[in-house]
C-alpha cells in the first residue's frame, strides 16, 4: 500500500468520521500538528501533539495531570 493511502486511512479518515478534520488528521497551517512515528515493528517511537514532543524512543516525556511515575 502506498504511504499516502496508509496515512489517509490512519489519519484523515478517522478525523473526518469523528468531525475533527481539518483540526486533526492532516498537517497544515491551523491544524494541531499531531503526528505519530512508528518503528520497524510498528511500535510507537515518537509522538508530537499540538507541536510538542510527548514521546521519544517509546518513552513518555510528558506525564498526565495525575501521573507520578
Amino acid at each position: 500500500m502506498p504511504i499516502e493511502k496508509a496515512i489517509q486511512i490512519c489519519g484523515a479518515n478517522p478525523a473526518r468520521a469523528n468531525g475533527l478534520y481539518p483540526k486533526k488528521g492532516c498537517i497544515r497551517p491551523g491544524s494541531d500538528a499531531d503526528i505519530l512515528f512508528l518503528d520497524e515493528e510498528f511500535l510507537v517511537d515518537t509522538v508530537f501533539a499540538r507541536g510538542r514532543k510527548m514521546v521519544e524512543h517509546g518513552k513518555a516525556l510528558v506525564k498526565g495531570t495525575f501521573e507520578t511515575n
